[in-house]
C-alpha cells in the first residue's frame, strides 16, 4: 500500500472549514474569528463553539511563534490509497 504525505506550513493556514456529519452544510471559520456558531447553520444541531473558539487561538498563537523565533511549523497529513 503506497501512503502520500502532505505537510503544510502554519503560516499558510487562514481558517478551518467545519463539515455538519448530520446534515453536510458547511462553514469556513478564519483564524481570527471571535464569534463561531453556536449551532449547524442549516439544521441548529449544537456546536462546540467555545471549544472551536479557543481553538482557533491556538492556532494563531501557533504562527505567531513561527514568525518570532526559527522554526518551521507544519501541519503533515497522510492520504491512504
Amino acid at each position: 500500500m503506497t501512503k502520500t504525505v502532505l505537510t503544510t506550513n502554519i503560516n499558510e493556514i487562514n481558517g478551518l472549514k467545519f463539515i455538519c456529519k448530520k446534515c453536510r452544510a458547511y462553514f469556513f471559520l478564519p483564524l481570527s474569528d471571535n464569534a463561531p456558531p453556536e449551532n449547524c447553520i442549516s439544521c441548529n444541531s449544537k456546536f462546540p463553539w467555545q471549544i472551536v473558539k479557543k481553538s482557533l487561538m491556538q492556532l494563531m498563537v501557533l504562527k505567531n511563534i513561527e514568525q518570532e523565533f526559527d522554526f518551521d511549523i507544519l501541519i503533515e497529513t497522510e492520504i491512504k490509497e
